[in-house]
């Protein structure tokens, strides 16, 4: 499901040497490992239809972003990501409330060129606070931005 999720959100985004089956195989093994030892702290919810994962959204500590070498706030949305077919549907806005509810002070790292993604996160009192960091070649020297509340 991460990975489907990743090619329906990023695919414009992202080059095609991103993806394939090394990709795939990554996002399964850290899923392997987060269920195995789960980090201290973290939240994760997953969000299921019938017998199919259709969601998932994990906060935790704020991590130091390798551009911001500081963290702004103690929480941080590490991801939350759903199928395509569940935009729209309001389980993004259950999933990010189940994992940083209400409107506790927390931050996010979101692709700056993710319009979908930066309404949301607007909507839920998110605003970038300048911060930016670009990822190499291998994400396409996309460019993220800190988003806070």
């Amino acid at each position: 499901m991460h990975y489907a999720a990743w090619t329906e959100a990023y695919a414009g985004l992202l080059p095609t040497e991103f993806w394939g089956e090394a990709r795939k195989r990554r996002l399964v093994d850290s899923w392997v490992d987060r269920v195995r030892a789960p980090e201290p702290g973290t939240s994760t919810l997953v969000a299921v239809r019938g017998d199919e994962v259709v969601g998932f959204a994990t906060a935790g500590a704020a991590r130091v972003n390798p551009t911001a070498v500081v963290t702004v706030r103690e929480l941080e949305l590490w991801s939350l990501y759903l199928r395509a077919r569940e935009y729209g549907s309001g389980l993004a806005d259950r999933l990010l409330d189940g994992v940083l509810p209400g409107q506790v002070p927390a931050e996010l790292w979101v692709f700056e060129a993710n319009a979908r993604a930066r309404r949301f996160y607007a909507r839920h009192g998110f605003g970038p606070d300048g911060a930016r960091h670009v990822f190499g070649p291998e994400f396409g020297s996309q460019a993220e931005i800190r988003m806070v509340r």
